[in-house]
């Protein structure tokens, strides 16, 4: 499949474009409002993204803009009657999401939001099931300080740490069996308007869980879910480089599970394997994830 790929910043370089490379399909168009050419890619570039989603060419699009053009891009693109697949958060509101809903629901074109979390290895396998009740999870995810002129430090452009990576909590809280959230509690901390650090505990019917994201500190990342019988522990959840090693611990003991695998590469393949099924693929993880953060914002990020 012919993908056009609006935006060519550091998640297409550094993990979009390699991924494309291990599949059989291929960037054949870049929307660059700049008009510059990307290293090492020889394909079309078009000054701007309407060009991008309308070149003959393409057969789907890759969105991997700025967050607060997520939505009217990718309503652009599914009214050209082009498959979106659209980097995460697909909305920046519940008023954006229903936007998008509509908009995909009219155009019967199929829609993605990019959570490539959930095509690597250590959790395609994964029985929710038998992990047993009473869970507790905690998630942590943090990075260093950006630059001011980074798109995740500006708040007009959706910047923000909780934005950017606040939602692969919210992930595991799906994953997980979370559905019906009952309460929230946090903090969140802001820098010229943008969250640099958010903790907040949210109570489900299904689970309890606590997220803490930031951009002050040293890059790590770790989750761990204890429930009535076991615990579960991974230190690199997300976004993994190299083999994974998934311990559980219970009555009997530790045993250590290893995973690898470009879940990049597996999204881009699972994504054009249902291109024509004309469907918002995933709407429920995406509704609900979006559902929850913005009752987050409005009971905890705006105060």
């Amino acid at each position: 499949m012919n993908f056009g790929v609006l935006g060519y910043g550091k998640i297409v370089r550094e993990q979009i474009a390699p991924a494309f490379a291990q599949t059989a399909h291929q960037i054949v168009s870049v929307g660059s409002r700049s008009g510059q050419r990307p290293a090492g890619y020889s394909g079309v570039v078009h000054d701007s993204y309407a060009d991008c989603i309308n070149d003959p060419q393409v057969e789907a699009i890759y969105i991997a803009t700025p967050n607060h053009l997520h939505v009217p891009l990718s309503i652009q693109a599914l009214k050209a009657g082009k498959p979106v697949l659209c980097e995460k958060p697909a909305a920046l509101s519940a008023d954006e999401f229903a936007q998008l809903e509509t908009a995909q629901a009219e155009t019967g074109v199929a829609y993605q939001e990019a959570f490539m979390v959930e095509h690597h290895p250590q959790w395609v396998d994964l029985n929710t099931e038998a992990l047993g009740a009473n869970r507790l999870l905690h998630t942590s995810f943090t990075y260093g300080p950006r630059k001011s002129t980074d798109v995740r430090s500006q708040a007009e452009l959706g910047g923000g740490v909780w934005y950017d990576i606040g939602c692969y909590g919210l992930w595991a809280c799906y994953r997980f069996g979370a559905r019906h959230l009952r309460r929230v509690s946090g903090t969140f901390r802001t820098q010229a308007g943008v969250c640099v650090h958010a903790q907040v505990t949210l109570e489900f019917d299904e689970l309890d869980a606590q997220i803490e994201v930031g951009s002050l500190h040293w890059r790590q990342q770790s989750l761990t879910l204890v429930t009535k019988q076991e615990r579960v522990d991974v230190p690199w959840p997300f976004n993994p480089e190299g083999p994974v090693i998934q311990q559980i611990t219970d009555q009997d003991g530790s045993r250590q599970a290893e995973f690898e695998g470009n879940q990049y590469a597996n999204m881009l393949n699972d994504f054009a394997q249902h291109c024509d099924s004309g469907q918002f693929l995933y709407h429920d993880r995406s509704a609900h994830i979006a559902a929850w953060s913005d009752q987050i914002l409005s009971e905890v990020g705006k105060n």
